[in-house]
């Protein structure tokens, strides 16, 4: 799909319309559907035992989270060290059948780990004898609804799904969208000059600095990393020392960037690139979630069939704060922060949103009758 009218093409102005409206439907639409799984994690939680006294009776609660209401009282007698009443206790955990499906148990020394079986579905202790610590190391986490007008990215298959729905989908979120990194390994040769360039494609920035090395190896990463920090602006990528090797990452997530690094035609050294991870816009952006029918409240449910503009036009929010000029921008933000995910905007906002070039977003205009309303063109 292209942006540019066509020759002989007739244009006609997209009519005005809700948030998650596709405002015209030809040839060149294009849609996707997936189903909304992303974001949510499982309950992790631990039991210590400390301090055990051998051949004591010993309790503990499983309670619903919300109410507190005990749900179950598992049972058990510790034995002759923290490890054995470690032991003891997954026994009558893995027996129970409340705690059972809530969670599956496992144990290592004095430490049983209780992972939920149902992504997002919480459960509680209570009441544990002074012998045993509970903490939560995971928390529950469910999966977020979609509003309409939003950016999708990819999110982890689940096999039950793809047959019917196709792939996960889920909100641009902070944590569900990728960083970017790379790793140059140097081979030393002292008086050796590098030449570096960094480029990032999405913002249409490139920088290039040089550096001589000096005496060792650390002192000349170091003064590397020095250099790329100072010369890129803020939130951009980042440079570190990662044991002599130089590690480059990038400050938001969805921003991919090119980076090389030669060496003087005379010089025995040598720089190689031992990894590389680019995730950026183009890698995990799908399109803007579709309004649809079939849903309620303006938004997908979890697990619900998700339908999303891959080509077109659609009417999304705008943010009418924005002092940027819209008519003057040559990239568009997608905010991963909470509140905001898979809004679009003009405005940067540090690592709150990655950069998408206009080739992929492009503002069109906004609505005649709602200023916080704007038609994006869509090409992805």
């Amino acid at each position: 799909m292209s942006f540019a009218t066509r020759a002989g093409s007739v244009s006609i102005a997209s009519p005005e319309g809700q948030i998650g409206d596709v405002a015209s439907v030809n040839h060149l639409t294009d849609h996707g559907s997936g189903v909304n799984i992303a974001g949510a994690v499982a309950q992790v939680s631990t039991l210590t035992v400390a301090s055990s006294v051998n051949g004591t009776a010993r309790t503990i609660e499983i309670t619903d989270p919300d109410s507190g209401a005990v749900l179950s009282t598992v049972n058990w007698t510790e034995g002759a060290s923290d490890t054995a009443s470690a032991s003891a206790l997954l026994a009558a955990l893995k027996a129970d059948g409340v705690a059972g499906s809530f969670a599956t148990f496992t144990s290592a020394a004095a430490v049983v780990t209780a992972t939920g079986r149902q992504k997002g579905e919480a459960f509680s202790f209570a009441n544990a004898p002074a012998t045993v610590t509970v903490a939560t190391t995971t928390a529950a986490a469910t999966t977020s609804e979609i509003p309409f007008g939003r950016a999708l990215v990819f999110a982890a298959a689940d096999p039950a799904s793809i047959a019917e729905f196709g792939p996960g989908v889920g909100l641009a979120k902070s944590g569900g969208v990728p960083l970017s990194s790379d790793l140059f390994d140097f081979t030393y040769e002292s008086g050796a000059v590098c030449f570096i360039s960094i480029s990032l494609p999405a913002l249409g920035e490139s920088y290039s600095l040089q550096h001589t090395m000096a005496t060792n190896l650390t002192t000349t990463v170091d003064a590397i990393v020095t250099k790329i920090n100072d010369l890129m602006p803020a939130n951009r990528v980042l440079a570190s020392n990662s044991s002599d090797d130089l590690k480059v990452d990038s400050e938001i997530a969805g921003l991919a960037f090119d980076m090389t690094i030669g060496l003087g035609s005379e010089t025995t050294g040598a720089v190689s690139k031992t990894s590389s991870t680019q995730k950026g816009w183009g890698d995990i952006l799908l399109g803007l979630s579709e309004r649809v029918d079939f849903t309620e409240g303006e938004k997908y449910a979890k697990d619900q069939q998700v339908q999303y503009l891959k080509k077109g036009e659609m009417w999304v929010a705008w943010d009418t704060t924005q002092t940027t000029s819209i008519y003057d921008a040559q990239v568009l933000y997608v905010a991963i922060d909470s509140g905001n995910e898979g809004k679009v905007y003009v405005e940067a906002d540090g690592a709150n949103r990655f950069p998408v070039p206009l080739s992929a977003l492009k503002f069109v205009r906004k609505s005649s009758n709602d200023a916080a309303i704007a038609l994006l063109a869509v090409n992805l």
